[in-house]
């Protein structure tokens, strides 16, 4: 897993990048975006380098459909790591 760290974080900054003023003409872009980033957080999750900058990111688009909704996983995915980290 280490070994596509980098890539994992790549592909969330590419999705913030694209949802950040989406200025897209199709009507649905921004919504499959979050539908997107939705999808990879339950394969995956930012390095600890990223996590402050994804969580701030969700934190200030919790009005978006999505947004707090994986705001709110993403904490709890965190959570529950830190906890199975400190238990073995």
């Amino acid at each position: 897993m280490l070994k596509y760290r980098t890539l994992i974080d790549e592909i969330f900054c590419q999705l913030v990048k694209q949802l950040t003023d989406n200025k897209s003409l199709k009507l649905d872009s921004e919504q499959n975006g979050w539908e997107l980033l939705a999808i990879i957080l339950n394969y995956f999750i930012p390095s600890e380098y990223l996590q402050e900058y994804f969580i701030k990111y969700l934190q200030d688009n919790q009005n978006e459909k999505l947004g707090k909704l994986l705001f709110q996983k993403i904490n709890l995915i965190f959570l529950f790591s830190t906890i199975m980290y400190k238990s073995l």
